[in-house]
């Protein structure tokens, strides 16, 4: 199943923002040798710096989606502050945001599922499911199902998102992009 629809959504892979030697958020990525954002952020259109302008962007909104634990924050992190750096206006805009994974799932014995997003949705999970619920604990976006990846993610109407602000500066600078809780 294809999760993403490819009339009006584009995936890109950033490879090497994981790596150990990337431990600090490039101030200017184009300026710091990073090709893999150059080819991101040829593919948006906006322009870099003092080109930067939002009414170029290919794409109505720029959604980052990563893993809540283990390198996601980082990897957030370093995305924001390379977005930060060079594409400012963007962020301004109001098109940059963060989705939220679903922590858990909850299938009840009707074969309903409902998807908790924070650790106080995950508390009242298990209320109104009829018989014997399964409950899934998601630790990486690859352990969500095509279907439910659609649903919780991709899918405009109903994926959570956090939109960046300019004020989410300082922290995606310092490294400390923490998921809602």
């Amino acid at each position: 199943m294809q999760a993403r629809c490819r009339e009006t959504q584009a995936c890109f892979c950033l490879p090497g923002w994981d790596s150990p030697a990337s431990d600090s958020p490039p101030a200017a990525v184009s300026k710091h040798g990073r090709p893999d954002f150059d080819v991101f952020a040829d593919a948006l259109g906006c322009g870099l710096g003092d080109t930067c302008d939002p009414a170029r962007l290919r794409y109505e909104h720029i959604v980052v989606l990563v893993n809540r634990i283990g390198r996601g924050p980082r990897l957030v992190s370093q995305l924001l502050a390379a977005l930060f750096a060079e594409m400012r206006p963007v962020i301004e805009s109001g098109r940059v945001h963060v989705g939220l994974p679903p922590r858990f799932s909850a299938v009840g014995a009707d074969g309903h599922r409902r998807f908790a997003f924070t650790r106080e949705e995950s508390e009242s999970l298990l209320e109104g499911l009829p018989g014997d619920a399964l409950v899934h604990h998601y630790y990486r976006i690859g352990d969500i199902e095509g279907e439910f990846l659609q649903e919780t993610l991709l899918d405009r109407e109903t994926r959570r998102t956090v939109t960046i602000t300019p004020s989410d500066e300082l922290a995606s600078c310092a490294g400390v992009f923490t998921f809602p809780e």
